[in-house]
């Protein structure tokens, strides 16, 4: 299972299990291939070590793509795309390089080119090849790893050895392959062994009627079939491991022509995997605008907390509720944070409301993810939506408003009840019901004795 899953469909053999079952039917063939797919295995690590060290001097400048090419191309099908795949994941960012355009720039170019020169020598599994990098990074293939708790979402559906940089790194790579799809369609280079592995990695192969005539028509079948799935796994999974790392890695997609490519074809296509993105294009917005209040809620407080904002009883030295909100800079603060509250949650009661579930399966969509685990990632995602508006209640301590707005929104939803597991409501309503044990005396009504 590489990619040729359908959400609404049994999982199908792929490629990579497709080559490794007939490797499995040869015993006569294994041992020998075995034991070059080690030997080569050593030197191609070594080079693998020396590239990613230096990895601007020896894969922009130097030779170092095209050299581990030249060895890969003695190993296995499966083993190559092994090796190649962990190659690309050494090229991963640091958490502190996320936000630096240039140097995201520069790695994109050293990543595309990597994407090309694989293409290039081996065309029938290219697609193998990001499918491949995608699972590796997701941790997919290793059952012995364990399940990541989150605080009040519980297991989501994410290997505890998932690292952030690596989904990264994917979802990069995807984007750099989306180029390489588009320049090696419109040369027509190639086009028909690279379909013709896309055909293997999804396990089905299409009648005379639908196959590309152009490379065009190609290029939109890998957008459909293999890019816009992967990149959706890629970013769902980030989205619910870390959503603000998510909403950079959305803002490079968006600037890249594999977004605005996807928006001109979804609009004249269905384009199941284009609408996922937007589904998480709408929670990451909704993650934005809980830090801008969040950001509000402070300036507020430290106006509330600012002693040049008071006005004191002199003789008394009591300050009475309400007499400092005549400071121009409180006043301002306070319009801030309601101005960013009601903004998040006008949007998230339009969505809530809407019959259709966040990421709910589209019909015709692909995936790496087992069943299970897109269940659990998307209940995650939901988890994230509750426990935000919930803390916008928490935050200003507005509990009837919670009682009264927040709850209603909720039981009202036709979905959102239906997607929580029992231990994500449980969280919600534990939260909620501390709310009052968490007031301050000023908003129980209590004078404050200076």
């Amino acid at each position: 299972d590489v990619i040729g899953r359908s959400l609404d469909a049994p999982v199908v053999p792929t490629a990579v299990g497709t080559a490794a079952a007939e490797a499995e039917a040869t015993p006569t063939e294994q041992p020998a291939s075995k034991n070059i797919d080690d030997i080569v295995r050593v030197l191609v690590s070594d080079l693998v070590a020396a590239a990613a060290s230096e990895w601007q001097q020896q894969c922009l400048d130097g030779q170092a793509i095209e050299l581990i090419a030249e060895h890969v191309s003695a190993m296995s099908q499966r083993s190559r795309l092994e090796a190649f795949a962990s190659f690309l994941l050494q090229m991963q960012p640091s958490l502190g390089e996320l936000g630096n355009a240039a140097a995201v720039e520069l790695r994109s170019e050293v990543l595309k080119r990597c994407v090309w020169v694989f293409w290039s020598r081996f065309p029938q599994d290219a697609f193998a090849l990001i499918a491949v990098l995608v699972r590796k990074a997701l941790h997919l293939d290793d059952e012995s790893d364990a399940e990541e708790e989150l605080p009040d979402i519980g297991l989501c559906g994410i290997r505890v050895s998932v690292a952030t940089t690596e989904v990264y790194l994917a979802i990069l790579c995807i984007r750099a392959f989306w180029l390489v799809v588009c320049e090696k369609a419109r040369a027509r280079e190639s086009v028909e062994e690279a379909f013709s592995g896309l055909e293997l990695l999804l396990g089905s192969s299409f009648s005379d009627d639908e196959l590309p005539r152009t490379g065009n028509d190609f290029a939109l079948f890998a957008l459909d079939l293999a890019v816009l799935p992967l990149l959706g796994d890629a970013l769902l999974t980030l989205s619910v491991q870390e959503p603000e790392s998510a909403i950079i890695a959305l803002s490079l997609v968006q600037q890249s022509a594999l977004w605005s490519d996807a928006q001109e074809h979804a609009k004249t296509s269905s384009s199941p995997g284009f609408r996922t993105l937007k589904e998480l294009e709408w929670f990451l917005v909704l993650i934005e605008q809980h830090m801008e209040w969040r950001e509000a809620l402070a300036r507020e407080k430290a106006q509330r907390n600012d002693p040049s904002q008071h006005r004191f009883n002199l003789s008394l030295g009591v300050r009475y509720l309400g007499v400092g909100w005549d400071s121009t800079e409180v006043t301002k603060a306070e319009q801030q944070r309601r101005a960013a509250q009601d903004a998040l949650l006008d949007d998230a009661h339009r969505r809530l409301r809407a019959d259709k579930p966040l990421l709910e399966p589209q019909l015709g969509a692909h995936t790496t993810l087992p069943e299970q685990q897109w269940e659990r990632l998307c209940s995650a995602i939901t988890c994230r939506v509750s426990l935000v508006l919930l803390s916008v209640f928490e935050g200003s301590g507005d509990f009837d408003g919670a009682m009264h707005d927040l709850v209603v929104m909720v039981g009202q939803s036709p979905w959102m009840l239906q997607r929580l597991a029992p231990r994500h409501a449980r969280a919600f309503l534990r939260r909620l019901a501390i709310i009052p044990t968490k007031l301050s005396d000023e908003q129980l009504g209590i004078p404050v004795v200076a």
